[in-house]
């Protein structure tokens, strides 16, 4: 993200502590490549079309839907991977309160 999030903003030792971010998409989804779990967040992904049509499309009914639809991918045997480069940019969540219910929605 291009800006801290309230996090960072907000403690003392904020701007010297590593965003949440990077154990996310070092250690966790290294670990879930590792077990071929891994799945896409967000938009940045690159999908067979035969795999999302195979399993009747995007999951909707769910506020994570990226999650969602890799879950439903591997159950039919696809494979995933996880490519360890940044693929977009953006900015941090400006509120604690939008921050919060963020991650609660991610959880």
């Amino acid at each position: 993200f291009y800006a801290p999030d309230p996090f960072q903003r907000n403690l003392e030792s904020g701007m010297h502590v590593p965003p949440e971010g990077n154990m996310f998409y070092g250690l966790v989804q290294d670990g879930n490549d590792f077990w071929d779990a891994t799945f896409f967040c967000g938009s940045c992904a690159v999908i067979r079309r035969e795999a999302v049509t195979g399993i009747g499309g995007f999951a909707t009914e769910t506020v994570t839907e990226d999650a969602h639809t890799a879950l439903k991918m591997q159950r039919k045997g696809w494979g995933t991977a996880y490519l360890r480069e940044p693929l977009a940019a953006g900015l941090s969540t400006e509120r604690l309160i939008l921050h919060i219910g963020q991650r609660v929605r991610w959880a």
